[in-house]
């Protein structure tokens, strides 16, 4: 599967921006884990002034190698 971008800026939950530099971010190598879809690699860019991404150097990496899905108390396993 190609790497899928998603573009956004980041925020808090008071609504003030933390940065006012834009970043992509790409994640890639889909894996199921007990019948969940999710994306092991998540890598984060920087824009250029003239808002492509920079793909020289991410800003931030994240390689998920496993995931173990909890259940609360309350729900009940679906076939």
């Amino acid at each position: 599967m190609s790497d899928d971008l998603l573009d956004l800026a980041i925020t808090t939950a008071g609504g003030r921006e933390l940065w006012s530099t834009l970043v992509g971010h790409y994640s890639s190598r889909h894996k199921t884990f007990d019948g969940l879809l999710v994306a092991t690699r998540r890598r984060v860019f920087r824009r250029t002034p003239d808002n492509s991404v920079n793909l020289s150097l991410p800003s931030i990496t994240l390689d998920i190698h496993d995931v173990e899905l909890l259940r609360s108390g309350n729900e009940q396993a679906q076939p």
